[in-house]
């Protein structure tokens, strides 16, 4: 019997990403990976920037709530969580000095977003309650009032 002119492969040389091999490292190379070097201190400016830049986020929500400008509610909240990503991830590093010395800024910040909680609690309760009227008003207009319990004082017609 004739071998074909070309080598045979097996599946995994071919396409190692359909196997768990192709994803995983061998044990060879766990042995030799070295584990990541401890994270050295961030200076403060790093972290009084990332703060900055979130508070102009949520002073930027907050005025928009407060003026009822248009923004892009989606593209602020992805942004606050980028945002709130960076500054944890900056935080790990904190040395208690550092910590102390952000102080009067970490107040400010949570100042406005206890302001933003709040304004944004109203412009939730306030498309709650303009949803129900929605719903009262449409659900009135498709009945003919057979079926529906009489409201407070009002017969059923």
């Amino acid at each position: 019997m004739n071998r074909p002119p070309y080598p045979r492969h097996t599946s995994q040389e071919i396409a190692p990403e359909l196997s768990l091999a192709g994803y995983l490292p061998s044990v060879g190379q766990l042995r030799q990976a070295t584990p990541p070097p401890p994270s050295a201190p961030v200076p403060p400016t790093a972290i009084a920037g990332a703060l900055e830049r979130l508070e102009e986020l949520i002073d930027r929500e907050n005025n928009a709530l407060a003026t009822h400008t248009a923004l892009d509610f989606a593209d602020l909240n992805r942004r606050k969580s980028q945002s709130l990503l960076e500054v944890t991830r900056l935080s790990r590093t904190l040395t208690p000095g550092t910590a102390a010395a952000l102080g009067k800024q970490l107040g400010r910040l949570r100042d406005k977003l206890t302001d933003n909680h709040r304004v944004l609690g109203l412009h939730v309760n306030a498309v709650r309650e303009i949803a129900d009227l929605i719903v009262r008003s449409l659900t009135e207009a498709e009945s003919d009032g057979t079926y529906g319990m009489a409201r407070r004082g009002k017969p059923a017609r």
